[in-house]
């Protein structure tokens, strides 16, 4: 058998090269410095099975599996940094906790960090990949969740006041741009015009360049009515900024990308406002039972743009 014959199952994705391959789909290993050298050695293992995956699809299922058992070792390591004991003294023959315990004592230790029910959900996968039942295999489909877990060993091993400064900037920044929630709204980048009627940041992370935001803009569907009478709604607008200068009026900012000027200001134009009459109009009207599965859908959505901004810029954390 030849081993380096592309797998054609890549293909069904239009991934028809190594290069195509590896940019779309090789999750590497971007760690900021606390992270334990044990751990980012062990995920260069992790990253080369999905490079080696291009060659055998079900490789990438391994890849992820390797992920798990770098987190349990990294549940380990960061009890040790936080003087919980691993072992149940009680225990004559004095055996490990179990992860799960592990996981709430380490919620105990430093509960603003919010990551214990992530970590639970890892450690049953973790159980479910030890224990399979019947041979099968998820391939690209894993793709954000090795992502995310890149995302959570970040976490894990930041400070905890890190984190809740990261917290108290999302809370400061939606308040301050409180006056762009709602109402209408002109979203100016990369020589393209958007309308749309509210703003909202959900993430945030303070490098040691500046502060990265993770920002979602709502628009206003243009042509309302051919659109919404087949139940299509437009997603929400997924934006990383950074050096944002907000006012009354106007917010500027610059893409963190390209450092592209992007521009959001209030429209007073009646071509807009009735645009958006007739977009809420229509959205009120055709509120129906699909709706729950568009939200659904923009949920997922958000959350794979979360976890695509936290593992880009979490590894450039400043630490102090």
């Amino acid at each position: 058998m030849d081993y380096h014959i592309p797998d054609p199952r890549w293909s069904i994705w239009g991934l028809n090269d190594f290069e195509t391959y590896k940019k779309q789909l090789v999750v590497k290993g971007l760690f900021h410095t606390c992270v334990p050298s044990d751990i980012q050695e062990s995920f260069e293992t992790a990253e080369h099975i999905t490079a080696y995956a291009y060659y055998y699809y079900p490789l990438y299922d391994e890849a992820f599996s390797k992920l798990l058992r770098i987190t349990e070792m990294a549940i380990f390591l960061k009890c040790h940094c936080l003087g919980i004991e691993i072992k149940n003294q009680n225990n004559k023959k004095a055996k490990n906790k179990n992860i799960s315990k592990l996981i709430e004592e380490l919620k105990t230790k430093e509960p603003s960090k919010n990551i214990d029910k992530q970590l639970d959900l890892l450690r049953d996968l973790r159980n479910s990949f030890m224990h399979p039942k019947n041979h099968s295999f998820s391939g690209s489909i894993t793709y954000n969740s090795l992502k995310s877990g890149v995302v959570i060993l970040n976490k894990l091993f930041l400070p905890e006041l890190i984190l809740t400064q990261f917290l108290d900037q999302i809370n400061l920044i939606n308040q301050n741009i409180l006056s762009f929630k709602s109402g209408l709204f002109v979203l100016e980048f990369k020589s393209n015009r958007y309308l749309i009627n509210g703003l909202e940041v959900k993430d945030a992370i303070r490098t040691k360049y500046n502060w990265y935001y993770y920002f979602l803009a709502f628009p206003v569907l243009q042509n309302t009515t051919e659109e919404n009478s087949a139940n299509e709604y437009k997603e929400p607008i997924p934006i990383f900024l950074t050096n944002i200068s907000i006012s009354d009026s106007q917010i500027i900012a610059n893409t963190i990308e390209d450092n592209s000027n992007l521009s959001i200001s209030k429209s007073i134009t009646e071509l807009d406002v009735i645009l958006n009459q007739t977009y809420l109009k229509l959205n009120k009207a055709n509120s129906n039972k699909n709706d729950q599965n568009y939200f659904n859908i923009q949920n997922h959505m958000i959350e794979n743009k979360r976890t695509e901004f936290l593992y880009k810029y979490i590894n450039l954390a400043q630490i102090e």
